[in-house]
């Protein structure tokens, strides 16, 4: 499992070392490391003493000094090269993006083109479609692949994208026999007030962590917004939805009266049930000192606070909600 560090000067390449990822013999093959390049338009010929990429062919230095003394003689390299360089550095991969079940994909995204990423989102099984707007139109630090506790599974997901009436997606990745990523279940979420989120949440009782999905817009209109949030649970190859309640729904009456808001969060309990607590909050606007000239100020006021429990049905495979009831 090998890679290169290179150097691009224009059309030339040279080649500074090889890399062995740590806990592998340099005789291990079974997988085809991306190469990591950094790539600028360098003047070797400037640095002092005359180093030119040639004069690099024949030294082999991982045979030289081992991995510690590889990585530091690869910075000073590197240094030397970017101090006599006034040169754009962007560090990523040469290549196409292998998407192997040992490789550190999360990395491969962040450092990737988007050309790169798409293909790689393809690759792992993520419509065209979807991974050429993702890796084009959403920041490299907004996908995320992370895994799940108690699962061998991953998750992929990536926030809203493209115009008009954006879209979150989250996938459920498996290994195959090829030892390669692949998605094997997936769910669409549609943006509008807020950008969708998510969290991974462990509840009593259940052996892999949940996933919680934040502000999945399920209407909205003139003055009003309605966002739900959805738990998912991981059953093989795939995502159950297990509990869905609304998050926030806000509604502007105009003339008739305020605002009326309420928003709710879920607390994962000890018995295994989880707790919905829903704010009700009334905005309105009022006039300082009560003169009708000066300008009205808008204000808000907790109207209730209520609380419910959500307890899991053995029969239906998931969460029953109960009647909300006014906190003391």
């Amino acid at each position: 499992m090998t890679g290169e560090y290179k150097i691009r000067n224009l059309a030339k390449t040279a080649i500074v070392g090889s890399f062995y990822p740590l806990g592998r013999g340099r005789n291990h093959r079974r997988f085809r490391k991306p190469r990591l390049s950094v790539n600028g338009d360098f003047s070797v010929g400037s640095v002092e003493g005359g180093l030119q990429p040639e004069s690099l062919g024949g030294a082999n230095i991982v045979d030289m000094a081992g991995h510690r003394k590889t990585g530091a003689l690869l910075v000073a390299l590197l240094s030397l090269f970017l101090t006599n360089s006034r040169a754009q550095v962007r560090f990523g991969y040469s290549g196409g993006l292998a998407g192997e079940a040992s490789a550190d994909i999360d990395q491969e995204l962040k450092l990737g083109s988007p050309d790169q990423r798409e293909g790689l989102l393809k690759l792992l099984g993520v419509d065209g479609a979807i991974a050429h707007d993702a890796a084009a139109a959403v920041p490299n630090s907004n996908i995320h692949i992370e895994p799940i506790v108690g699962s061998e599974g991953r998750l992929l997901f990536f926030p809203c994208t493209g115009p008009g009436s954006p879209s979150s997606h989250l996938y459920l990745l498996r290994t195959t026999k090829e030892h390669r990523w692949h998605v094997v279940a997936g769910e669409r979420f549609d943006c509008w007030w807020k950008p969708t989120s998510y969290e991974l949440i462990k509840t009593e009782g259940k052996v892999d962590q949940s996933v919680l999905i934040h502000h999945v817009n399920r209407g909205h209109g003139s003055g009003i917004v309605e966002d739900h949030m959805l738990l998912f649970e991981v059953r093989g190859n795939l995502l159950a939805n297990v509990l869905e309640t609304k998050e926030y729904t806000s509604e502007d009456r105009m003339a008739e009266g305020p605002i009326v808001q309420h928003s709710s969060t879920l607390l994962p309990l000890p018995d295994g049930s989880i707790e919905e607590t829903r704010i009700t909050t009334t905005v309105g606007s009022s006039t300082k000192g009560g003169k009708s000239e000066t300008a009205p100020v808008m204000q808000s006021h907790i109207a209730l606070a209520e609380r419910r429990r959500w307890r899991w049905s053995a029969g239906d495979k998931h969460y029953v909600d109960g009647s909300f009831a006014p906190v003391p």
